[in-house]
């Protein structure tokens, strides 16, 4: 029996995880989901693998969703319903339906002067938790956000590098299998590989993970999410998301100088 499922279907939900992972994808943010549809199915109490279409009709209603979350939830009951067909089961029931979703969100671009303040605070930081077993925290998190910021990535891609991901001499990173299972080489301004370096010959890492917290694991993305939106109430800006790092305008990552000046105490 499946830990996470336990409706008639739990072993395929299992191996459609499975199969997913199998093509590159990392199949984590669609799991809960999987979990809400195997509820939905073990409350029908199935006697038999079949999904009729009022079966489908019932596991894929609303609920009070959000429209663009329904739609994702729609996604993942129509795929696996698919997925079963493909693997030879035949009173399976499927259909696709279109949505209109609507972002509504505006990135916060913060100007020159705010992006300083921003890293001066964080660097504050880690000057205050010198010889304290905070520090490698603090000084990752301060890297971390200089990432987001001066190369444009995403803090999933971010957490997922690995020292051998990373070539200081050409300054560059190589990001594995993101977002469409792509993978891509980004290029580091010079003051931004001068930082990474000096972290990385600080701490000697290997090729574990770059970043850790006090109880040496690795820093989760809600945990930088905390702390940025700590970091913007000490400035007293405006809350945004982290995701809007990655939005400035690109010609400012090669002018901007973002030397962290605590290196040098």
């Amino acid at each position: 029996m499946s830990k996470k499922f336990n409706s008639i279907f739990a072993d395929d939900l299992e191996n459609f995880v499975s199969f997913k992972k199998s093509l590159g994808l990392k199949y984590e943010k669609e799991q809960p989901r999987l979990i809400r549809l195997d509820k939905l199915l073990d409350s029908l109490e199935l006697k038999e693998k079949k999904i009729t279409k009022d079966t489908f009709e019932y596991i894929t209603k609303r609920s009070g969703m959000r429209e663009a979350n329904y739609a994702r939830q729609f996604a993942v009951t129509r795929d696996f319903c698919k997925y079963l067909i493909t693997i030879g089961y035949k009173d399976i029931y499927w259909e696709d339906r279109e949505f209109h979703i609507q972002n509504n969100h505006t990135p916060v671009i913060y100007s020159d002067e705010e992006i300083r303040m921003i890293f001066s605070v964080i660097d504050d930081h880690i000057v205050k938790s010198l010889g304290t077993n905070g520090y490698r925290l603090w000084y990752g998190m301060a890297i971390i956000i200089r990432l987001l910021w001066s190369c444009g990535l995403r803090i999933s891609e971010v957490l997922s590098l690995k020292k051998q991901d990373i070539d200081l001499d050409q300054s560059y990173l190589r990001i594995w299998k993101s977002k469409g299972n792509r993978s891509r080489i980004v290029v580091m301004s010079e003051s931004m590989t001068v930082c990474l370096r000096e972290y990385l010959e600080m701490f000697c890492i290997d090729d574990s993970a770059l970043f850790l917290n006090t109880k040496g694991r690795e820093i989760d993305a809600d945990s930088v999410r905390d702390y940025y939106h700590k970091i913007q109430k000490e400035c007293y800006l405006s809350l945004s998301r982290l995701h809007d790092l990655r939005y400035p305008n690109f010609y400012k990552i090669q002018t901007f100088n973002y030397e962290m000046k605590f290196i040098r105490y």
